[in-house]
């Protein structure tokens, strides 16, 4: 599995990511979306349930470039 990592403040509007546990990813395919400024995080929408929307912190790293 190749990636590499970033944060999401970095990722552009649209790109494909998951989270990393240990270095590794793990969990659902994500997208990062818009900035919500009463929340101060970033909009992230799970690409396998669409009622899955969650906020996260724009220095959280993360990993991209897998296949999706």
């Amino acid at each position: 599995m190749t990636y590499t990592t970033s944060t999401i403040a970095e990722l552009p509007k649209g790109e494909f990511f998951r989270r990393l546990r240990n270095g590794q990813p793990f969990g659902p395919t994500l997208t990062r979306e818009n900035y919500d400024r009463t929340e101060g995080k970033y909009e992230c929408q799970n690409q396998d349930d669409i009622s899955d929307c969650r906020y996260l912190k724009g220095n959280l790293t993360v990993a991209i470039g897998e296949t999706y």
